[in-house]
């Protein structure tokens, strides 16, 4: 089975359909078919300041 390794990063985003930074779509230069799994392995949250805290419930 082939692996196939995609990186989303907001700031490649078309910056005039999608202004906001989290709320974009991508497509992608192929189709990909038969996809068994998918995982996510890293995301970054940067500018979030006291975004978490025992506090915000």
């Amino acid at each position: 089975m082939e692996k196939i390794i995609i990186n989303i990063d907001s700031k490649y985003r078309d910056k005039n359909l999608y202004p906001n930074s989290s709320k974009f779509s991508i497509k992608l230069d192929r189709t990909i078919k038969n996809v068994s799994n998918i995982n996510i392995t890293s995301v970054e949250f940067f500018n979030m300041y006291y975004s978490f805290s025992k506090f915000k419930k």
